[in-house]
């Protein structure tokens, strides 16, 4: 494991896979194009709280969940973190108080190495760090998935890289100035698995692990 981090911490020689992992990500998808077409649209709300994503994200009705917080779901469902990396332009003109990022599970679905999804995360808070020097970073780990469930078997075959990537994000912290949170050991079983209570598909998540997310970060907002 030790190798392992030591490793991932030259993340600035970009591999060939990184550059992969960000020519997968060249063209967007239309729900992505329309999303963040609404999104840029709509006025800039300083000092809020933005829950930044995939469709883990994008499922979760965040403002009612932390309420009456000033709360703002940029969650794109199938979205990647070079997908975040092009729109973050649009979250950065908020100035948030806080951003809590959670993405990484559709890279590794796509392919994409520990080091290609490292590298990428890192750059989004470089330049978060960068655009909104006042904003308080929360990295949520990339949460458990259930392989009982055979609707993404993409995701399922390559569910081993997860705590790979966790791993990385929460040795990084401290270095690179962002608050770690754990929500894989949250949400599993005693198996390693997702709950089976909190998904229907093995991926994305029911009411009842929205609800839990929702009090593991509650101090934290």
């Amino acid at each position: 494991m030790k190798k392992l981090i030591c490793y991932c911490l030259a993340l600035s020689l970009l591999s060939s896979n990184m550059l992969v992992a960000q020519e997968r990500q060249a063209t967007h998808s239309t729900y992505y194009e329309q999303r963040v077409s609404h999104f840029r649209s709509l006025p800039a709300k300083k000092k809020c709280v933005i829950f930044l994503g995939d469709s883990i994200t994008d499922g979760a009705e965040w403002g009612e969940l932390f309420s009456p917080k000033k709360v703002l779901n940029r969650g794109i469902s199938g979205d990647t973190s070079a997908g975040v990396l092009d729109r973050l332009d649009e979250v950065i003109r908020h100035q948030p108080k806080k951003i809590f990022l959670l993405i990484g599970i559709n890279d590794i679905a796509r392919g994409a190495s520990v080091e290609a999804i490292c590298h990428n995360i890192f750059t989004i808070l470089e330049h978060i760090q960068e655009g909104s020097p006042e904003t308080q970073i929360y990295v949520q780990s990339i949460l458990p998935v259930n392989d009982r469930f055979t609707k993404f078997p993409g995701v399922m075959k390559r569910a081993s890289l997860i705590p790979l990537v966790n791993q990385v994000l929460e040795e990084n912290a401290a270095q690179r100035r962002y608050t770690y949170i754990d929500l894989h050991s949250r949400m599993t079983d005693g198996s390693g698995r997702l709950r089976e209570e909190f998904t229907n598909d093995g991926l994305h998540l029911l009411r009842p692990a929205y609800e839990h997310w929702a009090e593991a970060i509650r101090t934290y907002l």
